[in-house]
């Protein structure tokens, strides 16, 4: 898994190298859920509903995200 710090004031991240044939939304609500409050975690898609092979996660605070970016980051 590759996690790489994104825009909104720093508290959004891309999750890169996630099966989403095995790991679910609720997985990655509760994975990344361990280093703070989120917004939103989800699959990104095109406009045809198919999977691109990475997650968004918003947190609400950018400490949050920083955190997840430490703990998850080439794991």
């Amino acid at each position: 898994m590759q996690v790489v710090q994104g825009t909104l004031a720093q508290r959004k991240i891309k999750v890169r190298n996630i099966d989403a044939r095995v790991v679910s939304v609720a997985d990655l609500q509760k994975l990344f859920g361990k280093c703070g409050p989120l917004i939103n975690a989800t699959f990104d898609t095109n406009e045809f509903g198919s999977y691109l092979g990475t997650a968004t996660v918003i947190y609400m605070k950018a400490s949050s995200a920083t955190r997840a970016i430490k703990d998850y980051n080439m794991a």
